[in-house]
């Protein structure tokens, strides 16, 4: 699907409002800049939605935006040039920025004065950037069928991704002390791997195919999938100890539950969605074909 500069110009515009936005509160006075953090013991209305907007550096601010670059552009390239589902991640994209700081500011408020008696501000937009990249599975799996109107949606592929993202929590920070729990988690991600088993081949050879006629294309289309995987290790949860290091230290800081907060948002506003509301994308649960008959994923 070719795009018309126009289109091409608005679609970059628009999505670099978010990051513009960040930018250019950097520049505001300091007095400022405090009124916007969200203060955790008295905070004011306003700051549980544009805490997530102010940084306390330029190294916090260049962070989350190479995060906002790796967990957002390519999958919107993919979303815009493979499907007909643009329009609907402009609305889950709109609602992540808009409600995922409010989500995060009232778990701060409520829990952080007891946990972190030394924390006074919270501030970053990786609480935003988390409930961006929880988006992820379902867009990249619409961007796979809507090249062939015979896929249909599954319920276990969002089973496999919510339970990946809860195991890979309670691994980084829970290994020892929820082992129990971590086995029965880990026996349901096994069971929907397994039942997907058939459903990943076939989206495997859908992107053998396209790497035969598009090459950046089926890259993408790769990098997209284990971009999410990776970033519970690489981006999403930084480390207990440094959180309450920093806490100690700065009296600020945004910690690892309020990323888990965002990216389960985002998979589950999308999945509930396209699973249960869309019709075009729920349809499936009227069929009894098996997946590779139908091309079910």
């Amino acid at each position: 699907m070719n795009r018309s500069f126009p289109t091409f110009l608005r679609d970059a515009l628009l999505l670099s409002i978010f990051p513009l936005i960040m930018i250019l509160l950097m520049f505001f006075p300091e007095s400022i800049k405090i009124l916007l953090e969200l203060n955790v013991r008295n905070p004011s209305w306003w700051q549980f939605i544009t805490s997530s907007f102010v940084h306390q550096s330029w190294k916090h601010l260049f962070s989350n935006i190479i995060g906002y670059v790796l967990f957002v552009l390519p999958l919107f390239f993919l979303i815009s040039t493979r499907s007909n589902y643009k329009h609907k991640y402009y609305f889950f994209y709109s609602l992540v920025i808009i409600t995922t700081p409010i989500l995060g500011a009232l778990y701060q408020a409520h829990y952080f004065p007891s946990i972190f008696p030394n924390m006074k501000l919270s501030t970053g937009s990786s609480g935003i950037i988390a409930g961006l990249v929880g988006l992820t599975p379902a867009f990249w799996i619409l961007c796979i069928i809507s090249q062939n109107s015979a896929f249909k949606f599954r319920k276990r592929f969002a089973v496999l991704s919510v339970s990946y993202m809860m195991l890979s929590f309670l691994i980084i920070y829970f290994l020892l002390k929820n082992l129990i729990l971590i086995i029965a988690l880990s026996l349901i991600f096994l069971s929907a791997l397994f039942l997907y088993r058939k459903s990943l081949f076939y989206i495997l050879i859908e992107i053998g195919k396209e790497g035969r006629e598009r090459f950046v294309s089926a890259l993408i289309l790769l990098m997209v999938p284990v971009l999410f995987i990776l970033s519970p290790f690489i981006f999403l949860f930084p480390t207990f100890s440094s959180f309450s290091e920093m806490a100690i230290k700065t009296g600020t800081g945004v910690d690892f539950f309020t990323h888990f907060i965002g990216v389960v948002y985002g998979l589950v506003v999308s999945f509930v969605y396209f699973v249960f509301l869309d019709k075009e994308t729920s349809s499936f649960q009227l069929k009894r074909k098996t997946p590779l008959a139908r091309g079910y994923v």
